[in-house]
């Protein structure tokens, strides 16, 4: 995509989508977005924005929380922690790549949007209050941002059900995306769950079960589903691997979804042979998926990786590991805090974390060239899209968050406490580099007064 000339590109989006590219699409009265595929910048951009914001603040926080995380995994600062990643961070960014992404997938607009805008306030303020109360150990803010949270996802997934309910097209990402809404639906009802057992403990003993669910179901159902569903779409877009088929992605979203189902079931009865073949399935799956995933690199027409390629490389790999030592510590009972914290890093940063960096690579700047250069093409010269970001500062965010992360596991699991808050730092000033270079593309939309308007003008996005 960033290897072609803006005025190039948006030709061959034009004739992709069998439409001009710079038809206009946009809210149709207050029923919502109507007529084609396009959808306002001013839906996705926020999420994909402040999910940037959060990945700073979780690479800010990390050196000082995470030696707390060696000794107890549910400390406050560590929770908050967590949930910085996981809500903050992932589920902010997925939400506004899923708003933009779908409607195109799928060949449909976007459906029940009439309360659209009031989505991304309301999951935000409830972000913010979650963690603050996890951070003070205030139950009622817990409550009232876990209200306010459920009942933003609630919203969230109505509008991807509506939309998904008439597509045209049934893609394997598809499949992967309508699982994973229904894994967030049961995940932040869990949660808010938990966050009134904090309070009125009306749980019991099976507030374990609880808590084993929920973060099967968040990371294995709706994270990393949804990052290999979305995979499918964008690694094949990215690198102009459309020779591959998906008939190998049939099985990886039935062995996934039948492991994900047997290690919850165990998490309720704790019985052994399901833990053991719950979790040989995922290992199996999430090799399978690194097999297929090979498979779209090796019918690639586009011969020359980017760095967006090889953070999706380097994820896989950290997913792949990751994931088989923590069934590895489930089986054999290796549940100590320090290597709860070794293992969630690898998978929240190593292989979601890493992924959606990698993406917004292209994503981003991508939707704001075609908003603030787009309609100039042919009028005036103006930059190439990959011209938007700062390639050294690409890959020396790469190279700290890959080369610290090793570090960070090694010192969590020998429990070596200076060492990882440095190692911690490395990976944080990764991120922090990452985001501001992706968030400085969203400052050409400032550049000219006059494209201020433009972020209620949807965006096209190629196949």
């Amino acid at each position: 995509m960033d290897n072609v000339r803006p005025g190039q590109k948006q030709k061959n989006t034009s004739s992709m989508s069998g439409q001009p590219a710079s038809v206009k699409i946009g809210i149709t009265g207050k029923a919502g977005m109507g007529g084609t595929r396009g959808v306002p910048l001013s839906v996705p951009l926020p999420y994909l924005l402040t999910g940037l914001v959060f990945a700073m603040v979780w690479g800010i926080m990390a050196p000082w929380v995470l030696p707390e995380a060696l000794l107890s995994p549910g400390y406050p600062h560590v929770l908050t922690l967590v949930h910085t990643a996981t809500l903050g961070w992932l589920t902010m960014t997925i939400m506004g790549a899923t708003f933009q992404l779908i409607p195109v997938i799928i060949v449909a607009p976007l459906r029940a949007t009439r309360f659209i805008h009031l989505q991304y306030p309301l999951y935000l303020c409830g972000v913010i209050l979650l963690l603050s109360g996890f951070w003070w150990g205030q139950a009622w803010l817990l409550i009232i941002g876990g209200i306010c949270i459920v009942t933003a996802v609630i919203h969230y997934v109505l509008v991807l059900a509506i939309t998904l309910k008439q597509a045209t097209t049934h893609p394997i990402t598809m499949r992967f995306l309508i699982a994973s809404l229904l894994y967030l639906s049961i995940v932040v009802c869990l949660g808010l769950t938990a966050a009134l057992n904090r309070e009125f403990w009306f749980l019991g003993a099976s507030a374990s079960s609880v808590f084993l669910i929920h973060i099967t179901l968040g990371v294995l159902g709706w994270l990393s589903c949804t990052l290999i569903g979305v995979s499918y779409q964008l690694v094949r877009m990215f690198a102009l691997a459309h020779a591959h088929t998906e008939h190998v992605g049939k099985y990886i979203f039935i062995g996934l979804h039948t492991s994900i189902i047997m290690l919850a079931t165990w998490a309720i009865f704790f019985w052994l042979p399901l833990l053991l073949c719950g979790g040989l399935l995922l290992i199996c799956t999430f090799g399978l998926f690194a097999y297929d995933f090979s498979r779209m690199f090796k019918v690639r027409q586009r011969k020359i990786l980017d760095v967006t390629q090889f953070h999706s490389i380097c994820a896989v790999t950290y997913g792949v590991l990751a994931f088989f030592f923590s069934i590895l510590a489930l089986f054999l009972g290796w549940g100590k805090p320090f290597l709860l914290t070794a293992l969630g890093i690898a998978v929240l940063v190593g292989w979601i974390g890493q992924s959606t960096i990698g993406y917004q690579y292209k994503i981003v700047p991508f939707l704001v060239w075609n908003i603030h250069y787009g309609p100039q093409v042919g009028r005036q010269k103006v930059p190439l899209m990959r011209d938007l970001l700062h390639e050294r500062w690409m890959w020396i965010s790469f190279w700290l968050i890959n080369g610290g992360l090793p570090l960070v596991i090694l010192c969590a699991v020998c429990q070596w406490t200076l060492p990882l808050q440095v190692s911690g730092a490395l990976v944080g000033l990764g991120l922090l580099i990452a985001a501001m270079n992706i968030m400085g593309v969203a400052l050409h939309l400032l550049k000219d007064p006059s494209h201020q308007q433009s972020l209620s003008t949807p965006v096209p996005f190629p196949h």
